[in-house]
């Protein structure tokens, strides 16, 4: 796992035959624990290496802190999966999408991302996507999932 960088909007010359006298590029980041949003800008100007060119931030997090495992927030949630899942296993992983656990990590040590659904190859190649959906028996199951949860909290 490391921090990635995506180009994801260029501008420059007004025309094909016009050279530009500025461009600005915006980059989308997702920045690896261990990191910051510091040591991120650090790194991108020594990879420039142009003093020239400005790098800004215009808005931005640290990673948000790695939840606990050995608490009984954790063990309520395996609860959860194996209860609804049998035949899966419950591990920690480590998200590196942007997600809310940034805000509710000021108030807990402990925050999930997680997300109750077996979805298809399809269904997870569609989320975010203009026709993003879930079959009706995976949100059944998902809905399972987080009544035992709620029940058992």
């Amino acid at each position: 796992m490391r921090t990635t960088v995506a180009v994801t909007e260029l501008e420059g010359s007004s025309a094909r035959n016009v050279l530009a006298t500025r461009a600005r590029a915006h980059l989308n980041i997702r920045i690896a624990l261990g990191e910051t949003v510091q040591s991120t800008v650090d790194r991108l100007r020594r990879v420039v290496g142009d003093p020239s060119v400005e790098v800004r931030v215009l808005s931005g997090n640290d990673p948000s802190p790695v939840s606990r495992t050995d608490n009984e927030a954790y063990a309520a949630l395996g609860a959860a999966v194996r209860a609804v899942y049998p035949e899966a296993a419950v591990a920690p992983y480590l998200m590196v999408q942007a997600s809310d656990a940034r805000h509710f990590a000021q108030i807990s040590d402990s925050v999930y991302r997680f997300m109750p659904f077996d979805l298809s190859r399809g269904e997870l190649d569609a989320l975010h996507a203009a026709d993003e959906r879930i079959s009706v028996a995976a949100l059944h199951r998902g809905a399972v999932f987080f009544r035992h949860l709620v029940r058992h909290l």
